[in-house]
Formats: C-alpha cells, sequence, structure tokens
C-alpha cells in the first residue's frame, strides 16, 4: 500500500505517525545493517541506536518542505539505504510513491562552516521563535513557520556565506519544529549535532 505522503508546511501528524508505524516494520533494516557495516564500518548496536532516529527523519522529511540532514551519524545510515538501490526504490515506491533523493547538509562543505562558528557569530531576533510552535495536526497550516525570516533569497549576495548561515539556520529551525509538532520532544543535540542553537536576541525588528 503506498501511503505517498506529500511535502507541505504542516502535514498531519496522524499522517506521519501512520508513516513512520509502516516504516518500521519494513522487514529489510537488517539488510541495511549489513550495508551499513560494510559501507562505514557502523557497528550492529550503533545501528540500531540510530534506526529509530532515521526513521522519523524520512517520515519527517517526506512530509515537510525545508528540511534537511542535519546528522552525519544519521547520514551514513541513509548513505547505506541508498546503496542499496534496489530496496532503496522499493521503499520510496511502497510508502511515499516516489523516490526521496539525499539532500545532505552541503552548506557544511562549501565554506567550511561549522555549527560552532553560526552559534558564535548569529544571533536569533526573539520575535522570531515561536515559543508555542505549531502543531502539525492543524488541519489549516496557517502562515509560515518562522524559519521564514531567514531565506536565504533575502540576502543580496545569494550564494554568500552569509546567506549560507541563514539557509543553515531556516533548515535547522524547520526540523526542530517539525520534530518537536510530531514526536513531541526536541531533537537530541547527542545525534543531531549540526542543528544550529544560536542565542536568542530581544527587541529586534524581523
Amino acid at each position: 500500500m503506498v501511503i505517498a505522503i506529500q511535502p507541505t508546511n504542516s502535514p498531519s501528524r496522524e499522517r506521519v505517525l501512520a508513516t513512520l508505524a509502516a516504516i518500521q516494520r519494513w522487514p529489510h533494516w537488517s539488510e541495511i545493517q549489513l550495508g551499513a557495516a560494510k559501507e562505514c564500518g557502523m557497528s550492529s548496536e550503533e545501528f540500531y541506536a540510530l534506526l529509530p532516529e532515521y526513521q522519523r527523519f524520512i517520515s519527517l522529511y517526506a512530509g515537510f518542505t525545508g528540511i534537511g540532514m542535519l546528522s552525519a551519524r544519521v547520514d551514513q545510515l541513509w548513505h547505506a539505504h541508498i546503496l542499496n538501490t534496489k530496496r532503496y526504490q522499493e521503499f520510496c515506491d511502497l510508502f511515499f510513491g516516489r523516490m526521496l533523493h539525499h539532500l545532505p547538509c552541503s552548506s557544511f562543505v562549501l565554506y567550511g562552516i561549522s555549527v560552532s562558528q553560526i552559534n558564535a557569530e548569529c544571533e536569533i531576533p526573539e520575535t522570531c521563535v515561536d515559543p508555542e510552535p505549531p502543531s502539525c495536526t492543524d488541519p489549516d497550516p496557517g502562515p509560515e513557520p518562522p524559519a521564514t525570516c531567514y531565506d536565504p533569497g533575502d540576502d543580496e549576495g545569494k550564494g554568500s556565506k552569509e546567506a549560507t548561515k541563514r539557509s543553515i539556520l531556516a533548515s535547522s529551525q524547520r526540523f526542530v519544529l517539525a520534530y518537536t509538532a510530531c514526536w513531541g520532544r526536541a531533537p537530541s543535540p547527542d545525534i543531531w549535532e549540526r542543528v544550529a542553537r544560536p542565542r536568542l536576541i530581544e527587541g529586534v525588528a524581523i
């Protein structure tokens, strides 16, 4: 049965949870574990510790727009999944009705930007941060999430290092909002180490 969840700003939480439950029952994860061991030396223990986070990520990635990969270790698991091309194609067709293309946080490589650098150099206006993120159960998605105030298209030097920082901030905020709304807790920094967490500043207009 094809679930075929489509990307949007605010998919139904029930839809995302149903996708996750179906993904968890997929019978071929042991094959992906063998691939992860071969391709990147990942132990069975680490694979099965990271697998729930990968499954949560792929459920969010399929349903929410503007989300990128923000964990180096979970990204390794995604690579191992993709390299089993037959199974990955079957997986995407079965659950999403389309191919989910790999989207790494390539900006980190492009400019050598580290999360610690972003956290040190960037400040988030407090007016951009919604203290109560909108639930993805809302039938009306409403306005764009707060991350839109970091749209790199607003920068004159599109493609510049500053625009890249803002793009990473936007992706981080979208991921945190989606993760928290669907799973009821924030993503663990021990796993999602690429999530930018810059300081807040008060009284700054968007």
